[in-house]
């Protein structure tokens, strides 16, 4: 044997040592693999199948799958094969093979830590199909690139369809989906919380690691780093993350750094969709915590996804959601008695500094129902803060039932919880009357949640009391102030917005005598009338006129077209609302955001936007300036 071919038989024993040491220190391995099968070592950078002396990892995943004959090796190849026992190199009676549980290492000399390798694949690789198979990359530093993010299935990477897999420490980038777990395929596990065992996805299409189809549950993706860099720190994009549908049931998604990506961070969507379990996650900042690397949102639950669960009541299992362009979370379209509790959204790690979302969480299309956000038990609260516009926004009549509590709401730039449309029925916030203990009135019947904040969201739960049949309650508490504020929830779990907020240090004014069945409405507060932002200021596409044309500005006209609230700067006129008169040598449109001059603030407004954010071309008609020019 020559000294080569004798140092990837060390090698290989080496790797299995290293294996067999990995487990025994508690690090996750591959699901139900109870005994050793054989163990490929990949020692080529190509994507061939053909006897040349060397395994490409198409070859190796071929020989764990029965798709490739251990007795069709050369000698060479066979070099790179370790059977069942050790010294059994290369035995064509024993694994690796479809019947066993194999392993597929990285040669070291060739996929150096120091030196990474890119296997450039023309094509998806091996299905792997038979179960109990491990890929593992944490010893040596591999990528695997497939040159395209379109396209459809020839355009994937990895797809799993049977149990017990394992997948981690490889870096795969330019797939449309870089690892697609389906066909009722369970107990899989994409990277792990070991040295070296993520995953880094990037540059990927619609999703970097997907898991689909009834009877897909129990597999684990954890602690990968997908749209950034090995650093965590490096925006590299992505265009759609982890993405769990159609009837994938009790998979968990956990400590995750999902960034920097031209969409959605998580996807939970369709009927049958249910228990899956998302904590730890780090989605739209670095791997730190304490830095943006936005996705347009962080976690979208819709399309009659069901009971799955975002945070944790333990420390340590909420997500931080933040840093994201649109929101932080979107639950929408039939999304029903799923839970939210125990996350950071808005803020960076620590709770302590802001990292905002556009919106924290919203339930942005009707049809959201009986879902939960926060709760009153112990580490059951969502901190909801520092977010450009509302915390909480609830739109749509078909929303009801949606139970917002306990939670820590505050210093967001719109509402702290805000419901329009019909949204939640709308209910009545309660109405503070007096201190000691602290009372007021509110629909009868209902649970009433006590807060102090600075302002007039709910920083601070100070405890729940319940409403009389005539609407009068009572918390024996003394808050903190220096406002306090209330939500009421009626028995359906419809939750108000947060009533005005009531001075702790004044005497509340007089409560007006309410017919019965009768609930106050908020207290008017004056608004200064701002000074109008000067016309030779705006510019086309500027709907928030801050200076600058970027994605804020087509969602801005996107919820103006749904008839949601958008918050402008002082003095910048209302969308769809008329522009000043112009300056002799200006010819801007008629109204206020109609980017194509057509005198209508619609989505082709918002597209043009975004086209030009991306260096598109956008066809203007004379005399209707161009995006980002001044009227």
């Amino acid at each position: 044997m020559t000294l080569i071919r004798l140092s990837t038989a060390l090698l290989l024993l080496t790797v299995l040592a290293a294996l067999a040491l990995t487990a025994e220190r508690g690090h996750p391995g591959p699901a139900v693999q109870a005994s050793v099968g054989g163990i490929v070592s990949v020692d080529s950078t190509d994507d061939s199948n053909a006897r040349d002396g060397k395994i490409t990892l198409r070859e190796a995943m071929l020989l764990v799958t029965g798709g490739l004959a251990v007795g069709a090796l050369d000698a060479d190849e066979c070099d790179n094969v370790l059977g069942a026992a050790f010294g059994a190199i290369c035995v064509a009676a024993n694994p690796p093979s479809a019947a066993n549980a194999d392993k597929i290492s990285f040669n070291v000399f060739v996929f150096s830590p120091e030196n990474p390798e890119t296997i450039l694949i023309a094509s998806p690789l091996p299905t792997l199909s038979t179960g109990n198979d491990l890929i593992e990359g944490s010893f040596a530093e591999v990528v695997v690139d497939r040159q395209t993010t379109g396209g459809g299935d020839n355009d994937d990477c990895f797809l799993i369809t049977s149990n017990g897999n394992t997948i981690r420490g490889l870096e795969i980038k330019r797939c449309r989906i870089g690892i697609r777990i389906m066909d009722a395929a369970q107990n899989n596990m994409i990277g792990g919380d070991g040295e070296g065992q993520r995953n880094v996805l990037y540059d990927t299409g619609i999703g970097a690691i997907t898991l689909s189809g009834p009877g897909t549950l129990g597999n684990s993706i954890i602690g990968n780093y997908i749209g950034t860099d090995a650093s965590g720190n490096v925006a590299m994009g992505h265009q759609g993350g982890i993405r769990v549908n159609s009837g994938a049931q009790s998979n968990t998604i956990v400590g995750n750094v999902i960034a920097g990506g031209a969409n959605v961070a998580i996807t939970i969507r369709d009927a049958g969709t249910e228990d899956n379990v998302v904590q730890a996650n780090y989605l739209g900042t670095n791997a730190s915590g304490d830095a943006a690397l936005p996705n347009i949102i962080g976690i979208e639950v819709s399309t009659g996804a069901s009971n799955n669960i975002i945070g944790g009541s333990s420390e340590g299992e909420g997500n931080v959601i933040s840093g994201n362009t649109f929101a932080g979370l979107n639950i929408s379209s039939g999304a029903e008695g799923n839970s939210v509790i125990g996350n950071f959204i808005g803020t960076d790690a620590s709770g302590e500094n802001p990292i905002p979302n556009l919106t924290g969480v919203q339930f942005f299309n009707n049809g959201a129902n009986n879902n939960t956000i926060g709760g009153v038990a112990e580490g059951e609260s969502n901190l909801i803060a520092y977010n450009d516009e509302e915390g909480v926004l609830m739109n749509g009549v078909d929303s009801t039932g949606n139970t917002i509590r306990g939670n820590s709401i505050h210093s967001n730039g719109g509402k702290g919880i805000a419901l329009v449309n019909g949204a939640n029925t709308e209910l009545a916030p309660p109405a503070i009357t007096g201190f000691g203990s602290v009372t007021g009135t509110a629909c009868p019947n209902c649970t009433i949640d006590v807060y102090s904040d600075s302002e007039d969201e709910g920083e601070v739960y100070e405890g729940t009391t319940e409403s009389d049949g005539n609407g009068d309650w009572t918390l024996d508490a003394v808050p903190q102030g220096p406002f306090v504020t209330a939500t009421a929830t009626d028995a359906d779990g419809n939750t108000s917005e947060f009533s005005a907020p009531a001075d702790l240090l004044a005497t509340p004014a007089p409560t007006p005598t309410l017919a019965p069945g009768e609930t106050p409405g908020p207290t008017p507060v004056p608004t200064p009338t701002p000074t109008p932002v000067p016309v030779d200021e705006l510019a086309q596409g500027d709907n928030d006129c801050d200076g600058d044309t970027d994605s804020v500005d087509a969602l801005a006209g996107l919820r103006h077209l749904v008839a949601l609230p958008v918050n402008q700067e002082p003095g910048c006129p209302a969308l769809g609302g008329a522009v000043p008169a112009a300056a002799p040598a200006g010819d801007p449109p008629d109204l206020f955001g109609d980017v194509d001059c057509d005198n209508d603030v619609d989505s082709v407004d918002a597209l043009k936007i975004l086209r030009n954010l991306v260096a598109l071309a956008v066809s203007q008609t004379e005399p209707c300036a161009d995006i980002g020019q001044p009227f």
